[in-house]
């Protein structure tokens, strides 16, 4: 009969599995939004608002405590990186597919190590050293994927896949921010704040270069926003029970993986030799990152 200790783990396990599912399964109706030619501000602003009334809701259960307005302003700026992020991603996915797209956006994770050791001072592990390398060496190597007629090469690399890395990075800034200046309880608040200001800002993009909302703009989006939701509810499921570097190292590495392969099943992606190994060379990169 199992531990105590051990049925802990166990249950842990269950959500963090769901949690890479849902994780893959977002990248995957983004490929259907693109494919069906969904007006993308449109989607991006109906996922992110319906993840912050979903995240506002919960704040009548778990209330902030403190540190209010330095949580709402960090959700804020980093909204808004998120909503950027998301159409590059949504450019990536359409250009690459799953496997490269998903790739150069866990390996973000690099720019909050890069700040935690250069802002906070933080020691500086083989590991890290290792991974921030990788993470180097793989970004040139994604690039020279091909995924139905998509150039690689340098212009493919400085034109979408490193503003994807960087944008991604900058947004995942703000969560080691608001992780190091405000209290855990504070969550829904700073994830009501950052989904509300990338939708917002999809509106206000909106406002200026006027698009009619379709109906299917609308499904998709509430479809993302709930598989949003979800992923981040699961995930700190799995916290509650698991170390968070295995979670993390887990939860980047299967996504990586899991995309690339359902990507290829599911979208007849392709990508050609180098590419596949730069998709190996970012699993590793975000196990030691994240370890």
């Amino acid at each position: 009969m199992p531990s105590p200790r051990h049925r802990l783990a166990y249950a842990g396990v269950i959500p963090l599995m769901l949690n890479v599912i849902s994780a893959v399964a977002f990248g995957h109706v983004m490929k259907w939004s693109t494919i069906r030619k969904a007006n993308l501000l449109w989607v991006a602003a109906c996922n992110y608002l319906g993840a912050s009334i979903a995240c506002s809701l919960a704040l009548l259960v778990a209330r902030p405590s403190g540190h209010i307005w330095f949580t709402a302003f960090t959700g804020a700026w980093g909204g808004v990186s998120y909503l950027i992020s998301l159409l590059y991603y949504f450019a990536a996915v359409k250009a690459l597919g799953m496997g490269l797209a998903t790739s150069v956006n866990r390996i973000a994770i690099a720019l909050p190590v890069a700040a935690a050791l250069l802002i906070w001072h933080e020691t500086l592990h083989i590991e890290q050293a290792v991974g921030l390398a990788l993470v180097a060496i793989s970004l040139p190597l994604l690039g020279s994927g091909k995924y139905r007629g998509a150039q690689g090469g340098t212009r493919l690399l400085l034109g979408l896949l490193l503003p994807l890395f960087v944008v991604t990075g900058v947004g995942q800034v703000a969560n080691r921010i608001y992780n190091s200046g405000a209290p855990s309880n504070n969550v829904y608040l700073f994830l009501a704040c950052l989904f509300g200001a990338a939708g917002i800002s999809a509106l206000i993009a909106l406002r200026i270069r006027p698009v009619p909302l379709k109906r299917q703009d609308l499904f998709l989006g509430l479809l993302l926003g709930s598989i949003n939701t979800i992923t981040n509810l699961l995930l700190l499921a799995a916290l509650r029970e698991l170390p968070s570097a295995v979670v993390f190292s887990v939860s980047s590495a299967a996504s990586v993986l899991l995309a690339a392969i359902t990507g290829v099943m599911f979208w007849g992606d392709r990508m050609n030799k180098v590419a596949a190994g730069g998709v190996l060379m970012a699993t590793l990169a975000v196990v030691l990152l994240t370890h």
